[in-house]
């Protein structure tokens, strides 16, 4: 399990001859009925569900 509110790095698939980039985004939880995660970007603003995500258990970007 993982700890909720911890940083995780979202991987964003490639188009074209560029490589693939990262970006980190906040945990906030699981995605019912299937095996993935749900990530907030704070960045774009955006939620993502992915399947694989680098997490960092030790970082809490909204801990005061």
């Amino acid at each position: 399990m993982k700890v909720f509110g911890c940083r995780g790095w979202i991987g964003i698939a490639s188009e074209g001859k560029f490589p693939a980039k990262a970006t980190d985004g906040i945990f906030i939880g699981y995605e019912e009925n299937v095996k993935s995660y749900t990530v907030w970007d704070m960045k774009k603003e955006k939620v993502y569900i992915r399947h694989s995500l680098q997490f960092e258990d030790t970082v809490f970007p909204f801990k005061t």
